[in-house]
């Protein structure tokens, strides 16, 4: 199929409302099941945003969302007339166009701040989903551009009317986590939200807030949902946010000394790095404070990069080292994009309880004691010792960790007997998910 040339002149120049109208169905049939066809005429097609008529304007605003989500270089030129839409009477018109706007920004938002400036605007747009294309641009933004996030607003969003407003304005609370107490309530109260995606973002932003060791209640709802909510992903995100806390909480032990130069010299020697525990700082990164652990999972010592996968708070984090340092990306399970990082100093973990340390309420939790399995469900978690509490509800008894104590790991189980315990871990999926 080539150009439609044809339709187009009939869309511009049509006579008869009823012969733009046809060519504006037809283009809009064409944009929707081949959008990379209209690119290179949509310069021309963006003139029908002008006509007098709704339906034709509306009809165009489509062709441009199609095009622009498609392949948002081929809108970008276009960016004022996009812009100039958004005031547009008809809500279709300004949701339809809404959205390339937003992709043309979060594609390069350098160059880009000021229109999201404009954008940002529309966030009391009568039209649910032009508050939904603005907070999700706003969103991306944010991962590299927090500046242009307006927080004074974010409160407000969060009560949104439409629940794709809400989960984008609680991931962005993830992203900007130094909430007030108006907004932190909000986010609490959310944990109940209708909303499958607005309770896991809630969940997200409570953990990234920093909050929840030092707030009782905030912890005790985030544990009442990580047991009880019906949703499995939102009980997964609960326990990440109470985990988030826990990370907090934990001291790490440099060995080697906090920096990045000795950290190279002893993991990228080969493969009995593998496994090993690593915390990464980088505080420019507002994303979970900028501080990140996890295993290693890859090491390539020719290029000098170094993969670390974190399946239980769910992010992978890549480091380069160059001559000046080190670089790095953040991939999180909880966002589809990446993250720069460049990383101060990193260090590694004291591995041997690592697994204790990261269990939350609801983890199921796995070990051996002299050489027999068993595995208990994680019913009580102490964040000022990080002592846990599990019970086999199957089996009928109760276990005692004490992860912080000298010397081997024990378990104390209720009827007063202490053993050593080896193989501790949580208990995980083959996609890394932690077992219900």
């Amino acid at each position: 199929m080539g150009v439609p040339n044809d339709r187009v002149t009939a869309l511009l120049e049509g006579d008869t409302v009823e012969r733009r109208r046809e060519a504006a169905s037809e283009l809009v049939e064409t944009a929707t099941g081949t959008p990379g066809i209209l690119a290179p005429v949509v310069e021309r097609v963006v003139g029908g945003l002008d006509d007098p008529d709704d339906r034709v304007r509306t009809a165009v605003a489509r062709i441009c969302f199609e095009v622009g989500t498609h392949d948002p270089v081929a809108v970008e030129p276009l960016l004022a007339d996009l812009l100039g839409c958004l005031d547009d009477p008809v809500a279709s018109v300004r949701a339809n166009v809404a959205r390339p706007v937003a992709e043309v920004i979060v594609r390069d938002p350098a160059s880009h701040r000021s229109t999201a400036t404009t954008l940002r605007a529309h966030l009391d747009d009568r039209s649910e989903s032009v508050r939904h294309s603005v907070a999700w641009a706003l969103e991306w933004l944010a991962t590299r551009h927090p500046a242009v996030v307006p927080a004074d607003r974010l409160t407000g969003l969060l009560t949104d009317d439409h629940p794709p407003v809400r989960k984008h304005a609680a991931r962005l609370c993830a992203l900007l986590p130094h909430a007030d107490g108006e907004r932190h309530e909000r986010l609490v109260g959310m944990l109940s939200d209708e909303s499958i995606p607005a309770r896991r973002a809630a969940c997200l932003a409570l953990g990234a807030a920093g909050r929840v060791g030092d707030e009782p209640e905030t912890r005790s709802v985030l544990a009442q949902a990580a047991r009880t909510d019906l949703n499995e992903g939102v009980r997964l995100a609960a326990r990440r946010a109470l985990r988030g806390a826990a990370y907090e909480a934990t001291a790490p032990r440099p060995d080697p000394p906090a920096d990045a130069s000795a950290l190279a010299a002893v993991l990228v020697t080969g493969d009995r790095a593998l496994g090993d525990w690593l915390r990464v700082d980088d505080p420019d990164v507002t994303v979970r404070g900028g501080r990140f652990r996890g295993a290693v999972e890859a090491i390539d010592p020719l290029r000098g990069t170094i993969t670390l996968r974190n399946d239980l708070v769910g992010y992978r984090v890549a480091l380069r080292r160059d001559s000046d340092g080190w670089t790095g990306t953040y991939d999180g399970t909880e966002r589809t994009g990446t993250v720069d990082l460049a990383p101060t100093a990193a260090r590694k973990l004291d591995t041997g309880r690592t697994p204790l340390r990261y269990a939350v309420e609801g983890d199921r939790l796995g070990f051996e004691v002299e050489g027999t399995p068993h595995s208990i469900e994680v019913t009580d978690r102490d964040p000022e010792t990080g002592r846990l509490r599990g019970e086999n509800w199957m089996q009928g008894y109760a276990v005692e960790f004490r992860p912080d104590t000298g010397g081997p790991v024990r378990a104390l189980f209720e009827r007063g007997r202490a053993f050593e315990v080896s193989d501790v871990g949580l208990l995980v999926d083959e996609d890394g998910a932690v077992k219900e």
